[in-house]
């Protein structure tokens, strides 16, 4: 029940009055669209952060899709670039979180380790949503939180599951990891049923 990068662009848009709306396009990416909000408050991010915080604090309408993923015995590793906590329901304490690179030292054998790359709420100096977020989140890499995702990649074979391709900049960060890789990367696959073909020829470029 929680909205998509689209779906939350018309979410913070639906909260402004009329002559803010006349001043932001709803159609705009939402790294883009978040960039402008900011800007129209005066470059605070304070309203920013607000609205997320209503918005994915709210109860979910179901996490039985994580639940199942709970069921999965040999998924130990997931990296999301989501900023709610429906993992962490899902998983109870059976997940370590992820944010930073210092945090990763602290899982336990048994636990599932989630890597939330773009932060998460609870958080708000770690959220990556706007353009300039992206900007120093190229420039500025956690090494210790890059070096083991790029190690997960060229071990594992990534699946990506729920994944709308709304959002360029996550596939800028897939096609950069890989960049990186080189020929060390595995097979991914993308888990998404209903896709037009022009997304499935864009997943196959």
């Amino acid at each position: 029940g929680y909205p998509s990068g689209w779906g939350l662009v018309q979410q913070l848009h639906e909260g402004l009055t009329p002559s803010q709306k006349s001043l932001l396009n709803p159609n705009d990416f939402l790294p883009r669209y978040a960039e402008q909000y900011i800007t129209l408050h005066d470059g605070r991010r304070h309203e920013l952060t607000r609205e997320l915080m209503r918005i994915f604090t709210a109860p979910p309408k179901s996490i039985a899709t994580h639940e199942l993923l709970t069921k999965v015995s040999f998924i130990d590793e997931i990296v999301t670039t989501n900023y709610d906590t429906l993992f962490e329901q899902a998983y109870g304490h059976r997940l370590h979180k992820v944010t930073q690179g210092k945090n990763i030292p602290f899982g336990e054998p048994n636990q599932v380790t989630l890597y939330k790359v773009h932060g998460d709420f609870h958080d708000p100096d770690s959220l990556v949503i706007a353009e300039k977020d992206f900007t120093n989140f190229f420039r500025k890499q956690d090494e210790m939180l890059w070096t083991g995702l790029k190690a997960l990649m060229a071990k594992r074979h990534l699946v990506f599951v729920g994944y709308s391709l709304e959002d360029p900049n996550v596939k800028e960060l897939f096609e950069w990891i890989k960049d990186t890789l080189g020929g060390q990367m595995r097979e991914a696959f993308f888990i998404a049923p209903g896709q037009n073909s022009l997304n499935q020829k864009r997943l196959l470029q």
